[in-house]
């Protein structure tokens, strides 16, 4: 009898082990598993996005004038200036004598119509700016790109707005007539979109420097500077770049 006892005593206690072993294991595989998923989560989880200086101070402008919405720079030019858009006045021609605090001024300033949203979504923006031969300001030094090797070693125009930073590369300037540009193609019809491009990669005067292997596609968007030329009331001399670069600003 007590030799049963003994046999069942070990029996119980075998059990007892293996199922001790077997539990521990579980347990320590699920801790295995549960770091696995926490090392995981915390390896894919996103990071902070590093974001760039923006070195314009908008809200000090637009406490000058609230029609201040972006600002321009070209690198190797004096085109270092704010964007106004004529949205808020009765004319689209508001600025084109006026100054970034409505006060007259011959040279006006650097601006976009009615006809251009201000969040730079358009397929197509066309920004105005007088040709001051007389001081070399506003858009003056566009007509720098005439020349072959300065428009070889210039490729691109910086648009900064509030939280942004827009880059667009120049691959084409040339003379163009002085029709509105935003007034004769409708750019919400393809064709129409489709022609103009075909303008710019393709324009039809000597004065002209397209960049080599340049394309243009109907996703893309386009900004077209516009200034005029001297001596020539019924030309526009315009540089032309497509959005490349869309950066987030602090």
């Amino acid at each position: 009898m007590k030799t049963f006892w003994k046999i069942l005593l070990s029996i119980s206690l075998v059990v007892l082990f293996a199922c001790l072993g077997f539990f521990g294991y579980q347990f320590f595989q699920n801790q295995k598993s549960d770091k696995v998923v926490k090392d995981y989560t915390q390896a894919t989880s996103p990071t902070t996005e590093k974001l760039l200086e923006n070195p314009i101070n908008f809200k000090k402008l637009q406490k000058t004038n609230k029609d201040i919405y972006s600002w321009i720079k070209i690198k190797n030019t004096n085109i270092n200036y704010p964007i106004l858009t004529t949205k808020n006045q009765k004319s689209n021609d508001f600025y084109l004598r006026k100054n970034i605090y409505k006060n007259y001024d011959n040279q006006g300033v650097i601006f976009t119509q009615s006809y251009n949203r201000t969040d730079w979504s358009d397929r197509v923006t066309v920004v105005y700016g007088h040709n001051i031969w007389t001081r070399g300001t506003m858009f003056y030094q566009l007509h720098k790109f005439r020349d072959e090797n300065f428009f070889k070693k210039n490729k691109n125009i910086v648009i900064y707005a509030p939280q942004r930073k827009l880059t667009y590369e120049i691959y084409s300037a040339f003379e163009y007539d002085n029709r509105h540009i935003m007034n004769s193609f409708n750019f919400d019809k393809e064709e129409d979109f489709v022609t103009f491009i075909n303008t710019t990669l393709y324009p039809v005067t000597l004065a002209k420097n397209v960049r080599e292997n340049a394309t243009f596609t109907t996703s893309d968007k386009m900004l077209v500077l516009s200034t005029c030329i001297k001596n020539k009331e019924n030309s526009r001399y315009l540089v032309v770049g497509k959005l490349i670069k869309d950066e987030k600003t602090k």
